[in-house]
């Protein structure tokens, strides 16, 4: 795998505590994403590359795969 290449995983009914645990690590190359998240970019309020861009920025700073849409704005 090439640097800076990541996984994305998208679930319709969200993800357990243990999922998100087992997805995430120090290095992790894998971004989850849920509902809300296709929500923010099918009503138009966000770009595909922004919601991206913070889980991928969350990601990177704290190791956890996933960054729930009530927490987006604590990383713009």
């Amino acid at each position: 795998m090439a640097d800076n290449t990541m996984g994305l995983m998208m679930s319709i009914s969200g993800y357990t505590k243990v999922a998100i645990e087992e997805a995430s690590g120090s290095k992790t190359t894998l971004i989850i994403m849920d509902t809300s998240h296709l929500y923010l970019f099918f009503s138009g309020v966000m770009s595909f590359q922004e919601i991206i861009s913070r889980i991928r920025r969350h990601a990177s700073q704290t190791g956890q795969a996933y960054l729930a849409v009530s927490e987006f704005y604590n990383y713009i």
